[in-house]
């Protein structure tokens, strides 16, 4: 049986090589594999041999918040970062994500959702949409369970009321 599965991906260029494990298999088994990224993605999508659907923005990209991030990190050191990154500005982009991947998923319903676990633009469309969803961990993972109570969850739970969902759970 073919599955259709959807795999997402965050703008940052390791984020998708850590999702190879994943869909080089997949594909291999003759499952049909879209990569749902930003548009950084579509050539590197071709090259992995799988189909391509534009999804959310570049904002890791924008010079701006680069230099307000690395000036964080300047000043206050990893931890004042990664809250900044993690409880600020990832959840702050999350709504673009989440339009883009339900307007698609909808549209192209997959059997499958693989997203890495620092998406939760794609991790809440799946579970507006109840899809299946693997969250695969792209080494972020214990970060991410100790910002979660006190500085994602907070900032990602307005994005959740918007479309009717439970606060954020942390991706299994």
């Amino acid at each position: 049986m073919t599955l259709r599965i959807a795999v997402t991906a965050e703008p940052i260029p390791s984020h998708l090589s850590a999702l190879d494990h994943v869909i080089g298999p997949a594909r291999e088994q003759g499952h049909e594999v879209t990569l749902h990224a930003p548009l950084m993605f579509r050539r590197e999508a071709r090259r992995r041999g799988i189909a391509y659907r534009r999804a959310g923005t570049e904002w890791t990209c924008e010079p701006g918040v680069q230099e307000r991030a690395s000036e964080i990190w300047r000043r206050h050191g990893n931890g004042a970062f990664n809250r900044h990154v993690f409880g600020r500005l990832w959840p702050g982009h999350a709504e673009a994500k989440t339009r883009a991947l339900l307007t698609a998923w909808r549209r192209d319903r997959p059997d499958l959702v693989i997203a890495e676990c620092s998406d939760p633009g794609a991790h809440l469309a799946a579970r507006i949409l109840r899809l299946p969803l693997l969250v695969a961990d792209n080494g972020l993972g214990p970060l991410l369970r100790d910002l979660w109570d006190t500085d994602i969850a907070p900032a990602l739970n307005p994005l959740h009321k918007q479309y009717g969902q439970d606060a954020p759970a942390l991706p299994p």
